[in-house]
Order: structure tokens, then sequence, then C-alpha cells
């Protein structure tokens, strides 16, 4: 009766709500694929604009898509297919769209080291998949400001009107044009954020090539602050929101590890192995805001049992070194873009995603400190990921050094975790000693396990069945991901957690959804309940398997947001990162196929409730809907709560 119930209620909300199925994505590079195949040189774009006031025609190309038949065994690079354009948001009946303008970072491009350089290059050359090596060369030799101011210019003076119809893009410069706009027909309304803090180094840094250094030179940060000067005062177009940090080590804070793919895993974990080529590949000087460096230093000596260093020795987070710095710039940086007193009366708000756990612990207590100073209200905004199934204390201690996201983690983290927290050896000294004495940050300590520093299985939320799927072993465990207890920090401070549409961050290759066992339990589940005949193919139930992979983050947030009522469901939108090189799921590649794959979610979640009881509240299995339906609260993850944050706060 209980499924009976759910499939009446989610039958009738699909034709209730159906006229409200248009798509919201918070984190989409609309352009970057276009931006690098058409044009010469970022350069050019401002160039024409000067000289003729518009582009020239062959930068006219944003509406056509590169491949109309996917193979979707490729990955997704500038060679292959593109995931989002101008005509796949007119497919995917967007109404608004955040554009992601992101260049690619230098830092491994123009290591001093001739060996390393030489071999990324190359080897970057042949996985992007870029055409044109001259591109390339000028991609790696132009200042990520120029890239990213011109990726800027190319966005918003591209053709307005599909030539597919009456379907047209804009791009509001401020507020009042928004509004103007917001009911429009047939109209996807683009906003402009940048991704990582290295879009504000110009010609100073690249010179001085400060990126590779633990700091910045004072004529470096004099020209980002100059330049975030252009995007609060002088830009025609405001800017939403800035990821402080990216890939790759930036100066400004410590980022997350994100270099991570299933069929070069192997390599990496072997590279990551060799110091050298580990302090390379992964460039980070420091975790934190400001970052606490240098954990590039070779005369590291890992102190996690004991958070007393040696004489002579400084602790830093879970290591001891025999010195340490601390560069307040990142700081700076944030808190100027925060500052509302600009042209826009409004912040350029902070993404943080891709920042370390310790760096989201020191901008959550600089946000309120900056909320009080600044008398307003600041969303924290997630744009784009997952959850990793962590509560703060574990994924503090896996993040930070010597620790530092481990490719062990991530190849199989039930085992991970039984070898290290077996003995209640492990100490988290960073967090407990650095925050646990901190008024301000005693909200982070209310949780259980939080009085006492050392790390046992429970802490982990280690389990070997199968049938329960909310804790370790199901969702990525990367601090690149949410851990618990920020989950409950964004929805009060009326921001908005992106949920991605990867499989890699969402948790596809973790051993326990490939486990044969599983699988064929998911099967029988579903054929007992209706959703498959007995005859269902492979290809069918994998469908499924990735819908229910994204489902399962979604009912992760709302079991931790704090709030057991509708209000669980207000701050979950659509992130999708589609061309930002990643490997989407298979039943949604492209901008495109958004409203199927809603259309779809919708569809199974009874099915999914009905099966997963860990996911049940008070023994109903859409207890966690909160009286609301399907339909609904798929309508509020991929349109509702993003253009109330939208219209509230641009």
């Amino acid at each position: 009766m209980k499924l009976k119930f759910l499939l009446i209620t989610a039958l009738f909300a699909f034709f209730c709500f159906e006229s409200e199925g248009q798509i919201i994505d918070i984190h989409n590079h609309i352009t970057n694929k276009h931006f690098v195949n058409d044009v010469e040189e970022a350069d050019s774009i401002s160039f024409y604009l000067k000289k003729d006031g518009k582009l020239p025609d062959k930068y006219l190309s944003n509406w056509g898509q590169k491949k109309e038949v996917i193979d979707h065994t490729e990955d997704s690079n500038y060679g292959n297919y593109f995931q989002s354009t101008y005509t796949d948001l007119q497919r995917g009946d967007y109404n608004f769209v955040i554009q992601s303008i992101s260049p690619l970072e230098p830092n491994v491009f123009w290591d001093p080291t001739g060996l390393f350089r030489n071999f990324v290059r190359s080897q970057a050359l042949k996985t992007m998949g870029i055409e044109n090596s001259a591109r390339f060369n000028s991609l790696i030799s132009t200042p990520s400001w120029n890239e990213a101011y011109n990726e800027f210019l190319y966005t918003v003076n591209q053709n307005k009107t599909s030539p597919n119809g009456s379907f047209q893009m804009i791009f509001p410069k401020d507020s009042v044009e928004l509004a103007l706009h917001k009911n429009d027909k047939n109209t996807c309304i683009g906003i402009i954020s940048f991704e990582g803090g290295h879009i504000l180094f110009g010609k100073t840094v690249f010179d001085e090539k400060g990126f590779l250094n633990a700091s910045l030179s004072s004529d470096a940060k004099k020209e980002v602050l100059e330049n975030i000067d252009y995007l609060r005062n002088q830009s025609e177009y405001r800017t939403f929101f800035i990821t402080p940090v990216h890939i790759y080590w930036n100066t400004l804070g410590g980022q997350a590890k994100a270099a991570d793919k299933l069929e070069a895993r192997a390599k990496l974990m072997f590279l990551s192995k060799i110091t050298w080529f580990r302090r390379k590949l992964f460039t980070k000087y420091g975790s934190g805001l400001p970052p606490r460096q240098d954990y590039g230093a070779d005369n590291e000596n890992p102190g996690m049992n004991n958070c007393n260093c040696d004489p002579g020795m400084v602790r830093v987070d879970n290591s001891c070194y025999d010195s340490t710095k601390v560069d307040s710039f990142g700081k700076e940086v944030i808190s100027t873009l925060l500052n509302p007193a600009n042209k826009w009366h409004r912040p350029i708000y902070i993404d943080v995603k891709h920042m370390d756990v310790r760096s989201r612990l020191d901008y959550y207590l600089l946000h309120d400190q900056l909320e009080k100073t600044y008398h307003i209200k600041i969303p924290i905004i997630y744009s784009h990921g997952a959850v990793s199934g962590k509560r703060l204390k574990v994924a503090y201690f896996t993040s930070v050094a010597p620790q530092m996201d481990r490719y062990e983690e991530v190849d199989d983290p039930l085992y991970f975790d039984e070898t290290w927290f077996k003995d209640n050896l492990q100490t988290n000294c960073g967090l407990f000693t650095d925050y646990g004495n901190n008024a301000d940050a005693k909200e982070w300590f209310k949780g259980p396990g939080m009085t006492d520093p050392k790390i046992t299985l429970a802490d982990a939320k280690l389990t070997n069945s199968l049938s329960d799927t909310t804790t370790n072993g199901w969702f990525y465990p990367w601090s690149i991901n949410l851990f618990d207890e920020e989950i409950k920090k964004i929805y009060d401070s009326d921001g908005i957690i992106g949920v991605m549409a990867e499989e890699r961050t969402l948790g596809w290759y973790l051993p326990h959804y490939q486990d044969p066992d599983y699988v064929n339990w998911l099967k029988n589940a579903l054929i007992s309940k209706g959703f498959f005949k007995s005859n269902v193919d492979t290809v069918t139930v994998d469908s499924f398997r990735v819908a229910e992979l994204f489902l399962r983050n979604v009912f992760y947030i709302v079991q931790h947001s704090g709030r057991s009522d509708t209000t669980a469901w207000q701050h979950i939108g659509f992130g999708s990162d589609f061309d930002g090189f990643i490997n989407p799921i298979d039943i949604c590649q492209t901008s495109a196929d958004v409203p199927n794959f809603k259309k779809y979610l919708i569809r199974a979640i009874p099915y999914f409730l009905a099966i997963h009881k860990e996911y049940w509240i008070g023994g109903k299995p859409n207890g966690i809907l909160y009286g609301l339906v399907p339909a609904r609260v798929m309508n509020m993850l991929f349109y509702e709560n993003s253009k109330r944050l939208i219209l509230t706060y641009f």
C-alpha cells in the first residue's frame, strides 16, 4: 500500500507540475570549448570589439554542436562532443544558467623543471583533444586574466537569437535588467561567474610565475586587487560569484585534491608515492585560509599520534615541520570580494567548491564575521559537487598533511578506514588544537565524537551491509565533497548546494556500486516492486543505478540539512559542470538531456525509497519528502531553489 500511494501521488504530481519543467543550472561552462576551438588567441576578441564594435562571423559559433551523435565511451574533451552550447540550453528548456568561466591553470605548464613541464604539456595536448597546437601554446602563454576576460566578452557578444527558432540567450548586466527579462518566454538568462582565483592573475603574476610560489609578491598582489576592483566597480556586467581556488595551488588558499581518473588511477597512485613528483603534480603548499605552509618541505616529520612536535619543529595540521608561514592575502581577497560597497551595492559571492576542508572551515568563520561587519546576509554557495559521507572529524583528518586525500581511499574507502582507524591510534591534532578553543568555532564541536580528538571506527561510520547506503563506501570520500556538518551551515546561510552530473564525484566507481551482489540485489528488488520486468536488460538496470547514484547524494543532503519539514528541500540545486572536463552520467550527457533526466528521477523516487529503508523517516518511505511529492521536490531542485537564489541575491 505504501508503494501504491507513492506511485499515485507521483503520477498526479507529474501532470500537475509538468508545466513547471524548466531548468536552472548553477554551474555550466557554456562557451569553454567553442572559445578554445574557434578563437586563435584570447586577445583577438577584445581587438575585434574595439576595432569593429562586434565579433566577426567566425567567432559567432556558440549555437553550434560539434557532434549530433555522441559516443558515450569517449571523454568530452575539446576534440569530442560539446556537453553544453546555446542550442543545448534551448533543447533543454533552460530558463537560467550560471556561466562558469575558468581558463586553464598555468601551474603545471610552467613548472621550472623542464622534464616535468614538457611531459605535462605533451600529455595535455594529447588528452585534451585541442586540434590546433598554436591555440594550446596561446592558452599556456596568456595570463589567466586575459583568457577569462576575453571569454567573458566572447560569451556576452554571441548572437542572442537561435538559428533554430525564436529562443534567445540574454546576459543581463545587473539586477535591474534581470528584472526586465525574468518572465520572458523562450529565453534563457545567463549569469556570469568565474571558477578559480587564478582568473585574477594578470601579466605581473604571469611574468613572475607567482603561481609557482608559496605567496605572491607585493606587485602581484596589487595587480590582483586592481582586477578585483575592475569586477566590482568598472565592469558593465555584474559577477555573481567566484570560486577562490581550483585544481592547482594559487596562493590564495588550500585546494582540495581533484586529480583523479579511474583509467589513470593506478599510475597516479604510483606517482603520488614519489615525493618529488607528488609535489609537482599536486602543487599544494598549504591548507586553510590563509594557507598554513609549507607542505613542500623536505624535512616533514609526520606526527599523527602525538600533537606535540619535537623541539625546533612546528606543527601544521597533523605533521611537524621546521618552520611555517602564513600569508593572509587570500582572506583579504575574499573580504574585498564580499564587500558590498561597490557599484552593484552587493557582494561578489564566494563559491566554496574546490576549497579544502580547512579552507572551508576558515571561510565559514570569516563569513560569520563579515555578515556582522557588512550587515548583510551572505549565502554560502557550493555550486557543483556531492557529499563525502564523512563527519568533519574524519574529513579533516584525511584531507590534511600527511594524509592529503590519498588514492588508496577512493580505490577502496572501506578498507582504507578499517586499516587506519581500527586501533584508535589516530589523533586529529589540527582540528582540535587549532579550532577547539575558538569560541566562534564551537558549533563545529557539537556532533558525535567531537569531544575526543582520537578517531574511532564509529567516527568513520563503517558498515559491511550492502543494504545500508548512508555510510562509508557509498559516497566519493575526498575533501572536494561536502562533510556532514557543513550541509546545515550552507542551509542556515540561505545558500545552495548544486548536485553534479559527474559519475566520479557522485561515487560511481566505488567498489560498492560495482559489486555484483549489490547489482543483483538492486535488480531483484526493483523487479519485485514492479519497476523492472523479469527479463530486464543490463543497460536498463544501469540507468536506474545511475539515477540512484544521484538520488542517494540528494537524500543524504536532505537527511543532514538540520531541517524536519519542507525547507529541507529548499537549498538543493543542479550544478552540472558540463564542459568542465567531466565524465557525465550516461543518462544525462548534455544540457539537452536534463529534462528527461529529471522526468526519470521523478519516476524513480518512489521505487528508490521503497527499497532503501535507511532513508525512511518515522517508518514511512515518503517521510523524507515531508508531504511533498516527487515531481515537486525535483522541480525545487532543478528550478525553484536556484531561481529564488538568483532573484534574491543577484
